[in-house]
């Protein structure tokens, strides 16, 4: 028995030196390659922009040029919804839920499609102008690599508690989007307060519109 068990625990060690040698092989090229991208990869310049009121130190990249590139092609996504007023999520939903009452009840489908039409006529959103800014501004340990759901989810939970630095960051992202720095950071928050306003009302009246001439047919 004593022997059968030194048998058996010298072929496990001898299984588990095979194994361990080989494993160590096949790290190598990884090992290789993380050396090589610590060497090569770009140490993006960053400087402090903002401390707002919470303490959280924001950070942009000092040349833009140099923005990592999943980086800067998400950005230039945020932009081009922010052009039309709208983020991916609210387009998709709305254009859901027109397309299921096209025939069923084509005027709340109208309606639906009329207010993607008119946001696109709007100067700012505030959804996209805060898509642009987390894109551009970064937090204190945020990776420059890429935007995270982790951090951005941070940044909007930041700029509920901050007025200031949420009119700061959205005012950065207003005036890369329109070039209208004229417009106060101030002037910027009341204008989309009152958009929103405006849309509810207006989501309101045609709601109304569409319920009256339901009532007469």
């Amino acid at each position: 028995m004593i022997i059968l068990t030194t048998v058996l625990a010298a072929i496990f060690l001898g299984a588990s030196i095979y194994l361990f040698i080989h494993m160590n092989k096949a790290q190598k090229p990884f090992k290789s390659f993380d050396k090589f991208y610590e060497k090569t990869e770009t140490k993006h310049e960053l400087e402090l922009v903002l401390v707002d009121k919470l303490g959280n130190k924001w950070f942009a990249f000092k040349n833009m040029m140099e923005t990592p590139p999943k980086r800067y092609t998400d950005l230039q996504a945020a932009t081009r919804w922010g052009e039309l007023g709208m983020t991916p999520e609210i387009f998709v939903r709305e254009m859901t839920k027109a397309r299921a009452l096209i025939s069923k009840d084509p005027n709340t489908a109208s309606i639906k499609i009329q207010d993607l039409i008119d946001r696109s006529t709007v100067a700012a959103e505030e959804e996209t102008l805060k898509m642009i800014a987390a894109q551009m501004f970064l937090l204190e340990g945020e990776n420059p690599m890429i935007l995270t759901a982790e951090y951005l989810e941070k940044k909007i939970s930041i700029w509920e508690k901050d007025e200031d630095a949420k009119g700061f960051f959205l005012h950065k992202a207003f005036t890369s989007l329109r070039n209208l720095s004229e417009l106060s950071q101030r002037d910027l928050l009341s204008y989309l307060r009152e958009e929103a306003l405006k849309k509810a009302m207006k989501r309101t009246r045609r709601s109304l519109t569409t319920s009256l001439q339901s009532v007469k047919k």
